[in-house]
């Protein structure tokens, strides 16, 4: 009968152990690499930084209002350049819910 190589379990504990950390490093980085682009994308539609919104939005975006209407990309971000939509602050740490603090404004200008 075989006896149990001790140090043979240990070693593939061990290594299961570090690859299973590594993964989860790997996975927290990605995570905070994706915060840091949201943030990025919020940031630019705060401060109605057209361009890099453009950047930071899918090519098929589309925001889905509260009524359940769609409105496209361009659409939107036209409505942030031209003061129609104004973000005055989207914290996403504060507003978990994905609330957004925002000023409509008809046919006035950022102010």
């Amino acid at each position: 009968m075989m006896m149990p190589n001790h140090l043979g379990i240990g070693l593939l504990v061990f290594g299961l152990i570090q690859s299973f950390s590594a993964t989860e490093v790997n996975a927290q980085g990605l995570v905070d690499k994706l915060r840091a682009i949201e943030r990025e994308r919020l940031r630019s539609l705060v401060d109605a930084d057209i361009p890099k919104a453009r950047r930071l939005h899918a090519d098929d975006f589309q925001l889905i209002n509260p009524n359940g209407g769609p409105m496209s990309k361009e659409k939107y971000l036209g409505n942030i350049a031209s003061g129609e939509l104004d973000y005055l602050e989207w914290n996403p740490e504060r507003f978990r819910s994905g609330f957004t603090v925002i000023r409509p404004l008809s046919g006035i200008g950022r102010t």
